[in-house]
């Protein structure tokens, strides 16, 4: 009943060349359609308020009152996931490659203190890759923002770790302090980095072999 019903509809198609199916209605509809969809898919589904469309103006406001407040029984919240973006990045992202991003893959290695957070790859001509900030992989993320990687669990932490895997806009910068490879704490060090519009190699290690026939 609510699907596509939009305030702002959109005209005309999408990086796939997809009409876009908006039809016209309203703010209300789209909290609707959030509430409904979220009963509908969300894991925890059993355990979302039930919190009446029309309180709310913004459905991204909406939206982020759409999840449970269970905690786990160390204390930590027990939906570190709930997040949203945009479409036209996500399809943009999808279909060709393109995503605003530092240009470094993460590896985090457990959820709960004490965790570790390491580079795994890295983007060629990505922020990442500049020489001046001689990142490589296995370099390791102590600090995000000034939040201890190892121990914080307070939801501004969540918050800028999703900011560092989707950072919400071209130029969003974050700082963080890094530990290379083989060094000591006393080594660390700390860089800026600024996100921009990374398109991804799907085929990053090529050789060619060349044989008898």
């Amino acid at each position: 009943t609510f699907a596509n019903m939009c305030a702002s509809p959109r005209s005309g198609v999408d990086i796939n060349g997809d009409a876009f199916p908006d039809q016209t209605g309203s703010i209300l509809y789209e909290n609707h359609w959030l509430r409904s969809w979220s009963n509908d898919t969300y894991l925890w589904y059993d355990e979302l308020p039930d919190i009446n469309p029309s309180t709310e103006s913004n459905p991204t406001d909406y939206f982020d009152l759409l999840k449970t407040s269970a905690t786990t029984a160390s204390g930590n919240d027990k939906d570190n996931f709930h997040f949203f973006r945009d479409t036209a990045e996500y399809l943009q992202s999808n279909q060709s490659g393109i995503s605003v991003s530092y240009g470094f893959n993460l590896k985090l290695i457990g959820l709960y203190p004490y965790r570790e957070l390491y580079i795994s790859y890295i983007e060629p001509e990505s922020p990442a890759a500049a020489l001046a900030l001689n990142l490589s992989r296995g370099t390791q993320i102590i600090e995000i923002d000034g939040y201890d990687v190892a121990t914080e669990n307070s939801q501004e932490f969540i918050e800028a770790i999703l900011a560092v895997y989707y950072p919400s806009a071209d130029g969003e910068s974050h700082t963080f302090t890094v530990r290379d490879i083989g060094a000591s704490q006393a080594e660390d060090r700390q860089i800026t980095l600024q996100a921009t519009e990374v398109t991804a190699d799907p085929v990053p290690m090529v050789d060619t072999f060349s044989t008898a026939s």
